[in-house]
């Protein structure tokens, strides 16, 4: 019998189970998911395959390309030069990038005569934090937008220049006025840009400096440290031939010693208290895809490829981490493991021993920033923070998480949450986009997750 002072962990069946299933079906191809509660990790499997077509199983130090796992990661950077009174979060941007002063919405410039001087209204810091700043992506815009004449790249795809895509962007009229509204955007990239410009540093310096490397995350960078752990990128199937289709956009050793792999790639690792075995959440789609079987599994995606997203369409350089040649995407350029990203996590918890920011500064961080009103893009109930969105409202979202709660994820197929009420946090990493993003996966794995934690002492 179980000491009474050692409670038992949490279980991890029915998470195992939804693992399982999601690699069976071929909904995923491969995943790495970690589960820490109290700060301590309970749960680590990596599972499915690094690699499909040359039999490479995915392992727990597998690379990924984080896409957008990068923003938390960036502007905790960002907020660390805040801390130290170097980006004031209310200064305007052109103090670091005179030259970024893109025009009013087209709209507002309706209103003007014609030989006037377009208004250029101003841009701060926290605007860029929040996505208020009246930014947009091109995938976020119509396919002929201005944002597609100008060629503006989202990050991914980019063989040009910080300067050159700031020329770009700064070249077609914003969405909105800054702070009157709220849209997913370049903005992350733009605060890289002024980030630089302070600390005359490249980006992927000032991130190792500031963030990565006080915190030991020896494989998440801006560069991938060793090739033969990257993970291949595979995306859903084309709605033609697949039963289930894209979500809208809105993420080892066994007990002897040995390693284990199973028929489909499954690594089962364990060891001490890590128990291990073989964005936004649509839960109308969630179930209904769950009872349309798949036709036809993830396909392997090209180096340049697109995905449809159902909100636009994204373009993928994917041979991007391997060039020189582009700029380090402050929104969506880093390559990292899931442990890595977990240690990131558990530095926001209140009495981490390892951390990068200031208590303070975190909790302003996890405070919602935005106006309801304008996240038609979020699920209701959820608001946004600095480098993720907050939930607010856990009734309107229908979750299990706790108000207060961080999620996000990535394009490539990545979520993650970390909920301070519970004390959990969890990383999900996959390298199959967008099931892996916002897909039934990510339901079923915050479902299981809340499953055995609610069943465990608190």
């Amino acid at each position: 019998m179980m000491p009474a002072d050692h409670p038992p962990a949490p279980t991890f069946d029915t998470l195992d189970t939804v693992i399982t299933q999601a690699v069976q079906e071929e909904r995923i191809v491969g995943t790495v998911v970690l589960v820490a509660h109290h700060g301590q990790l309970v749960y680590q499997r990596a599972a499915g395959w690094a690699d499909r077509e040359a039999k490479k199983p995915m392992q727990p130090d597998t690379i990924f390309r984080l896409s957008s796992v990068t923003k938390p990661m960036v502007t905790a950077a960002a907020m660390r030069l805040e801390e130290e009174g170097r980006l004031p979060l209310q200064a305007p941007v052109t103090r670091w990038l005179p030259d970024f002063r893109p025009r009013a919405p087209q709209a507002a410039q309706a209103t003007q005569t014609e030989t006037a001087e377009p208004r250029r209204p101003t841009i701060t810091i926290e605007q860029l934090i929040t996505h208020t700043s009246g930014l947009s992506y091109s995938f976020m815009e119509d396919r002929n937008s201005p944002y597609a004449r100008a060629k503006v790249s989202d990050g991914l795809n980019m063989d040009i220049s910080l300067a050159e895509n700031l020329k770009r962007l700064g070249s077609v009229p914003l969405v909105y006025e800054p702070g009157k509204g709220w849209r997913y955007s370049l903005s992350i990239d733009v605060l890289g840009g002024a980030m630089e410009a302070e600390t005359h540093q490249s980006l992927p310096d000032i991130v190792r400096e500031t963030v990565t490397g006080p915190l030991g995350m020896k494989d998440t960078g801006f560069a991938v440290t060793d090739p033969d752990r990257l993970a291949v990128p595979y995306k859903d199937a084309p709605a033609k031939d697949s039963a289930t289709a894209p979500t809208s956009g809105r993420n080892g050793t066994n007990a002897s010693g040995s390693n284990t792999h199973s028929s489909n790639g499954d690594t089962q690792t364990s060891d001490g208290n890590t128990h291990s075995s073989d964005s936004r959440h649509d839960d109308n789609h969630a179930e209904a895809a769950r009872a349309a079987p798949r036709i036809r599994a993830a396909i392997r995606m090209q180096a340049q490829d697109t995905l449809d997203t159902g909100s636009g369409i994204l373009n993928f350089d994917n041979d991007h981490v391997w060039k020189r040649q582009g700029y380090p995407s402050g929104g969506g350029g880093m390559v990292g493991t899931a442990p890595d990203f977990m240690k990131f996590l558990l530095s926001l918890r209140p009495g981490a021993q390892k951390r990068v920011l200031k208590p303070e500064t975190v909790a302003r961080m996890m405070q919602p920033h935005v106006n309801p009103a304008w996240l038609d893009f979020m699920k209701p109930g959820w608001s946004w923070g600095y480098g993720w969105a907050v939930l607010d409202d856990p009734a309107k979202a229908h979750t299990p998480m706790s108000r207060g709660t961080l999620q996000w994820g990535g394009v490539y197929g990545h979520h993650w949450f970390y909920d301070p009420v519970k004390d959990v946090a969890v990383v999900a990493f996959t390298n199959t986009t967008v099931e892996g993003m916002n897909g039934p996966f990510t339901v079923d794995v915050v479902d299981a997750v809340y499953a055995a934690v609610n069943g465990s002492p608190k």
